[in-house]
């Protein structure tokens, strides 16, 4: 009798050549932006930004808002070859995520990476850290997760504040520091002592530089929902205050929804809804969250736009 039903590698075949003409698209424009020397305009900003630092200029003026390491990395690439380092400024993020999804293609599809990928943005750190956090909540190792998340501390915020809950609970029920804690210190004081041993008063000069809440790149719902209704930029107690009311309703209703329960990953879906420091690019760090068919299939559809 003959079996009707095809294989599973056929079915894995079918997939791939289905993949095909999107690995083509992507290795296309990956070869054209560095070939041509025609990078995206955030990762110029990025190389001005590097040089601006290894010229003894002002750093965090026209849209710089990343601290002292990262700013060292975006130095770092700017001396090397243009071709040489749009290649790899584009490559290492694409690598980063086949590694993530375990050789699997359907990322190629998301909206965030598609977005992440031609704009030559900078969230690699962040999807790293996540990853890393989500997989070890509960051992040292997520402390290290935590640690890279400092790279844009605007991205550090909810899962600091997640971790943080978890660090007093336990010193409260087993008087003694997590051992997540001293992973966190250590890797943060290797990430930034180097910067402040080249430039001791860097802190200084990058606090007072506030990232804005523009509308154009925001990913939140909340926040942009407010902002279309008050019809202008996020700023002031008129946007903060629903803002945070709203927030606050939401989430007691999801924890008492969920049996006066919340997991990380519903806390940090519900980030990326409220938070206002969260552009579009952002979001490829949703990719380790999306851990079944079903999410992977509405987080693809979703994201198209994104």
């Amino acid at each position: 009798m003959t079996n009707s039903q095809p294989t599973s590698e056929q079915f894995s075949t079918k997939k791939l050549l289905l993949y095909i003409p999107i690995i083509v698209v992507y290795i296309s424009y990956l070869m054209f932006i560095s070939l041509n020397n025609h990078p995206p305009v955030d990762y110029m900003t990025f190389m001005q930004i590097g040089q601006r630092y290894l010229n003894h200029q002002p750093i965090w003026e026209f849209g710089s808002y990343y601290p002292l390491p990262y700013v060292m990395i975006f130095a770092w690439f700017s001396t090397l070859p243009p071709a040489l380092s749009i290649f790899l400024w584009h490559a290492i993020p694409m690598v980063v995520v086949l590694i993530i999804s375990r050789g699997k293609l359907w990322p190629l599809l998301l909206g965030p990476v598609i977005d992440h990928f031609i704009g030559g943005q900078s969230v690699v750190f962040i999807l790293i850290g996540i990853t890393i956090y989500r997989n070890h909540q509960k051992d040292w190792i997520g402390g290290l997760g935590l640690a890279l998340l400092l790279m844009k501390p605007n991205l550090a915020i909810f899962p600091l504040a997640w971790a943080g809950i978890q660090w007093l609970q336990e010193l409260r029920l087993y008087r003694r520091i997590s051992s997540q804690v001293w992973a966190f210190i250590g890797l943060t004081a290797l990430i930034f002592l180097p910067s402040f041993i080249v430039m001791p008063d860097w802190l200084a000069t990058w606090t007072p530089t506030r990232r804005p809440i523009d509308m154009r790149p925001l990913a939140g719902l909340l926040p942009r929902s407010i902002i279309i209704l008050e019809g202008k930029q996020g700023s002031g107690i008129e946007f903060w205050l629903p803002l945070v009311l709203i927030a606050l309703v939401l989430l007691v209703a999801i924890w008492f929804a969920n049996r006066r329960k919340l997991s990380f990953d519903v806390f940090m879906l519900f980030s990326f809804i409220f938070n206002p420091y969260i552009h579009d690019y952002d979001l490829l760090q949703i990719l380790p969250f999306l851990d079944t068919s079903w999410k992977r299939k509405l987080a693809i559809i979703t994201s198209i736009p994104t």
